[in-house]
């Protein structure tokens, strides 16, 4: 951005309309970083898997990678770029945290498998049945929102579809990812396992 573009921006612009951006983009960062310090510190002194939907974790990291590509294919800021990169490697995180991981000498190169707390619990089998009943639901609810996206929106190629695709169903239909953990919940009558 070069100088004339900063004049012009700050000349031409509304300066309520500026400070408001201004002091809800700093708000915006600070409330980031205390969620992601107080997911550190759960998942950090977190031993067990009993009560949290480890399948939801599973769900999560595939969102976050779709998205941050979404955001690379949109040519977003850098700054959105770090935050949301920043949130997949606290997926991976908490994925190590809540499952086996065992190196292979082919590819993948690593299994990932549910760790011994979440295995012997109740949770397994709540979150199993959760799970199959959510992709009950977004599977014909992605294929028709496809269908949509395909009649009535451009794309730029398929890969941007796709994304477009993706974005547009995690964002519309992002409340049945909290089927599992909801269900699990009612199952055990508890939420104590919560952050």
């Amino acid at each position: 951005m070069d100088l004339d573009e900063m004049k012009r921006i700050f000349v031409e612009t509304n300066i309520v309309l500026m400070s408001v951006t201004f002091v809800v983009s700093c708000l915006h960062s600070v409330f980031e970083v205390l969620a992601f310090k107080n997911d550190i510190q759960f998942w950090r002194n977190k031993e067990t898997m009993e009560g949290i939907s480890v399948k939801t974790l599973y769900f999560q990291i595939f969102q976050s990678i779709v998205i941050f590509f979404y955001l690379c294919d949109n040519e977003t800021s850098w700054m959105i770029l770090l935050s949301t990169g920043s949130g997949i490697f606290m997926e991976i995180w908490k994925i190590k945290k809540a499952s086996k991981i065992t190196k292979k000498d082919t590819f993948p190169y690593f299994i990932v498998e549910d760790s011994d707390t979440y295995i012997q619990s109740d949770t397994k089998e709540f979150d199993d049945i959760a799970m199959g009943y959510m992709t009950y639901a977004a599977i014909p609810i992605v294929f028709c929102y496809a269908i949509y996206s395909v009649m009535y929106n451009s794309h730029k190629s398929w890969y941007s579809f796709i994304l477009n695709t993706l974005v547009g169903c995690i964002y519309t239909f992002g409340f049945i990812n909290m089927t599992p953990q909801l269900y699990i919940n009612y199952r055990l009558k508890s939420v104590e396992h919560l952050p």
